[in-house]
Order: structure tokens, then sequence, then C-alpha cells
């Protein structure tokens, strides 16, 4: 429910296309009056109040993204806009009319990096910077001591929404025209490309994009097959739920490495795109192979579809691969550089500075060096000896001990006499 004002009347050109009954049905569920602007979130959808956060601020960031660090400056900041957000779309400058396939999937993968709604950060985000902030639930059953209800969190509070979510099934990215093949920014090719959308299992940012052609009779099996019940060698949902959750224990170690196997993955299925749709249009033109390697079929239907396929296959065997090699490299509280080195010379991953200090890592001045008995902690003010400063709990501890000693013996004579 991003859809702001409509407008009169539905236009394909004019960019804003919707049903002709759009307000007649307004009216008649008496969401709307006759002759008032139809703003088609406030009229089908519910009031946000304090949670329109969990919406605007991914608009904000999807258009702040697609047009430019500076772009935004003339809207409203994201903490004060109404719960109704911005504009249901923005036109793109010109300078932004290359905003490609990889250009959405990278935003796809965005948790406000670099941003100060960084989810990256912070000790919402534990010692190692996971962007994971799971959902309100009732939890009392697993903490009987410590737990919350589904309502009191849902109402109480808020975590930031990432774009890239760890309950995300799948994204998906359409392309229906031109494939433009870049390396590091630049466009190197530009090939004719049947319709076709880039597909991806699991969160985003752990996750590979493959084609899927719209002429293709099946779609491949490691986006057909699998379930959630149990883990599946072959479909590619699992070997990218791995990796994410892997990586999510020392995220901001680990995801260095998952984002240079990812990127390098996508790249080659890219380039053999490329290739692929290059020798698809000049066997088109031509009628019968070509010179060089022809497509694997003379049937086009059934050449997209053996392609996307083999491609499927492959991505899901490189992350089984890059799961494996992650948790050999990043586990335990290291981080292993060379493993071919023969001694190992791990990287010692100890917490951040900033996480030791919102946990109370650091002695406190009263404390020096030696923690006796109990620490005092800011949950437990009801509990006054532990509230005391160590030296203090030894001496009440050291006194009430004598005063007991010397109430035991006195009752042990008189008992004798």
């Amino acid at each position: 429910f991003v859809i702001g004002d409509v407008p009169a009347a539905s236009s394909v050109d004019g960019g804003f296309a919707f049903s002709q009954n759009v307000r007649i049905v307004a009216a008649r569920a008496g969401l709307w009056a006759n002759g008032e602007p139809l703003h088609f979130a406030k009229t089908f959808g519910q009031a946000r109040g304090p949670l329109a956060p969990y919406a605007t601020r991914r608009q904000w960031r999807v258009f702040s993204l697609a047009l430019g660090d500076d772009a935004l400056s003339s809207l409203t900041d994201p903490d004060l806009v109404d719960e109704w957000g911005y504009e249901f779309s923005m036109k793109l400058p010109p300078t932004r009319w290359r905003l490609g396939a990889e250009a959405v999937m990278s935003i796809f993968r965005d948790h406000y990096e670099g941003t100060k709604f960084d989810m990256t950060r912070g000790l919402a985000s534990g010692a190692y910077g996971d962007p994971a902030r799971f959902d309100p639930a009732d939890n009392r059953d697993v903490f009987p001591h410590d737990g919350v209800s589904a309502t009191a969190a849902a109402e109480d509070g808020r975590f930031e929404r990432a774009i890239s979510l760890f309950r995300c099934a799948y994204s998906f990215v359409s392309q229906p025209r031109n494939f433009r093949l870049e390396e590091n920014g630049d466009e190197t090719q530009v090939v004719a490309a049947p319709p076709m959308v880039w597909v991806a299992q699991y969160a985003p940012h752990s996750a590979s994009y493959v084609p899927v052609f719209a002429e293709a009779s099946e779609v491949p099996k490691a986006l057909a097959e699998g379930s959630l019940h149990e883990v599946s060698q072959t479909a590619q949902y699992w070997p990218h739920a791995l990796v994410g959750n892997w990586a999510a224990r020392f995220y901001v170690v680990a995801m260095p490495i998952v984002k240079a196997a990812r990127d390098k993955a996508e790249q080659k299925t890219r380039r053999d795109l490329a290739d692929f749709l290059f020798l698809l249009g000049e066997e088109d033109k031509e009628g019968d192979a070509t010179t060089t390697a022809p497509p694997p079929t003379n049937n086009r239907t059934e050449a997209v579809g053996v392609f996307a396929e083999k491609t499927a296959t492959a991505s899901v065997e490189a992350w089984w691969g890059l799961f494996w090699d992650l948790a050999a490299r990043v586990k335990d509280g290291q981080r292993l550089d060379d493993l071919n080195a023969e001694k190992l010379h791990p990287t010692q991953l100890f917490y951040r500075k900033s996480w030791l200090e919102e946990v109370g890592f650091y002695f406190k001045q009263h404390q020096q060096q030696t923690r006796l008995f109990y620490v005092p902690d800011p949950h437990e003010t009801h509990d006054w000896f532990r509230a005391l400063p160590p030296r203090l709990q030894l001496a009440v501890t050291f006194v009430s001990g004598s005063l007991l000693g010397v109430l035991v013996a006195k009752v042990c004579c008189q008992g004798r006499r």
C-alpha cells in the first residue's frame, strides 16, 4: 500500500493504469465519497501510526539509491515524513537513465548501510553487525521469566525493517528488452534479449540471481523444487539460506567473503548469458548453426530453457561450495585467511569496542581488576546485595558471617548448660 493519489482516468501512456471501477468499489464499501480525491493507501489501507517508518523508510532508501545521494535533499527528512510516505514513483533524471537490472539487485540487498539507520551497527546488530531483526512474537514459552507477548512487542516498540529480509522467499527483477553487460560499471556489450526475469530465492544479500525466460517451456528445477521442511541439495533456496545464516554469526567479517563469491558467480552468469544471446541472435538471423559454437539446440524455446537450467544448476553448486568454504574459514571467533597454509594463523575476531562498552565488559572504577561475588546488574536493581559494589559485598558477607558464627556459638553454649 504505497500508491497515493489516483488520477481521474486510467492511462497506460500516462504511466498510471488501474481498474475503471476502483472508485465504485471504494464508494460501495463506504471508504470514499464521490467527488473527493482518491488516495489509494488511505482509502484501502489501514492507518500506520508510529509503525509508518516500517514502510516509508524503505521508500526513502530506494528513491535515494535510485536517484543519487543528494536527490532527496528537497524531500522531507525520513524521520519526519507523514505516515503515508512519499510519492508512489519518481522520474529518474537523465544522468540515471541507465539504471539497470544490476542496480535494482543492489538496492534489493540493502540494509541502510552507510546511513544513520545502518542495521549492521548498534547494539541491536550484536557483536558482529547482523542486520536481521526478527518479527515480534510471543516468546514466553522460550523465556518463561524474560519473555514478551506478541501484542506488547508489536505495539510498544519496533526495529528498522531492511529491504533485504531474512524471511524473503524470493525476489525478481524483470528485464523485457536489451541485456547490457557491464564490467566495473562500464558497459561493454549490448545484446538483444528475449523477455526474462532474474530470480533469486531467500534474502537477496545472500543469494545469486539467475535468468528465467518467458518463452521457455519449464522453470529451472532449482527454482521449482524443494521444501522448507528439509534441506535439499538441488533447491536454490537452501545453500542461500545456509550461507546467510552462517554468515550472520560474524556478519561484518563473513559478508565480504560472501559478496565476493556472489558477485563473481553473477558476473559469470551475465557473461555466459551475453555469449548465449549473441549466438541465439546469430542463429535467428541465419536460420542454422553459425561458424562458432551454436546454442544447445536449433529450437529456440528449448535452447533458452536448457541455458536457464544449466545456469541455475551451476549457481546452486557454486553456493554449496561457498557454504563449505565459509564454514571452514569463519568459525569459533576466528577467520582463516589462507586455507592452504601449513600452519594455521587465524585472524582473531574479538568483539567491537563499542559493543564491549555497551554490554559492560570493561571494569568500572570501583571494581578495579577483580570482580568479587556479583557484578551489579541494572535489570536486577531490586536485589540490594547485587547492587552493592564488590568490596562492600565482601564486607557485608564477612560481617554477616561473623555475626552468624557468634550466634551459633552462643546457642551451643547455652545448650550445654
